[in-house]
């Protein structure tokens, strides 16, 4: 069945006109009126508007078996993240930091980035941030505050420095019998 259909049918499911679901969902009633006629394919974006307006997940509205059981995989890959993500807050606090995760603000925030090239070479980025979770980390009196891009870079430098030292740790030493010779 085609999105336009499927609108249709939830729409008159939800005994709304086209007229209160454009008013709903924020979408103009003539746009409605060819998504449902076939004349116009929705964007993704104006589909999660009336489906957030029919009270339905998106996915309910689209036509194409592969659409099917995406939220629940998506929602699943959410709560990985998340165990992972307290998983790792629990190791920070392990290590005596005390952090803190503020909501979202509702200020776009310029972020400066600096890393290195494979040169070696600084690299500076600049973006903008709105509406982003703020993970403060402090010990001793200090307080770094990181945006969700930052703290993904914390956890993996982390992760590569523990890599390094257990490397460390079971390369052959020098002198070894078991240490290969050039």
């Amino acid at each position: 069945m085609e999105i336009g259909n499927k609108i249709r049918e939830a729409r008159k499911a939800a005994n709304l006109t086209q007229k209160q679901l454009a008013e709903k969902s924020g979408i103009i009633e003539t746009t409605i009126r060819k998504y449902e006629i076939g004349k116009q394919k929705p964007k993704f974006e104006n589909i999660e508007k009336i489906a957030a307006a029919l009270d339905l997940s998106p996915s309910e509205l689209m036509p194409n078996k592969r659409w099917q059981g995406l939220e629940e995989h998506a929602k699943a890959i959410v709560e990985q993240f998340q165990e992972e993500e307290r998983a790792f807050l629990q190791y920070i606090q392990m290590l005596s930091y005390a952090v803190s995760v503020e909501p979202p603000h509702e200020v776009e925030t310029e972020v400066i980035e600096t890393s290195e090239d494979e040169d070696g070479n600084p690299i500076e980025e600049i973006y903008t941030v709105k509406n982003e979770v703020i993970y403060n980390v402090s010990k001793d009196g200090i307080t770094v505050g990181f945006n969700k891009r930052g703290f993904q870079k914390f956890k993996d430098d982390i992760s590569k420095a523990v890599d390094f030292h257990v490397w460390n740790k079971n390369k052959p030493k020098e002198g070894d019998a078991d240490a290969e010779k050039d």
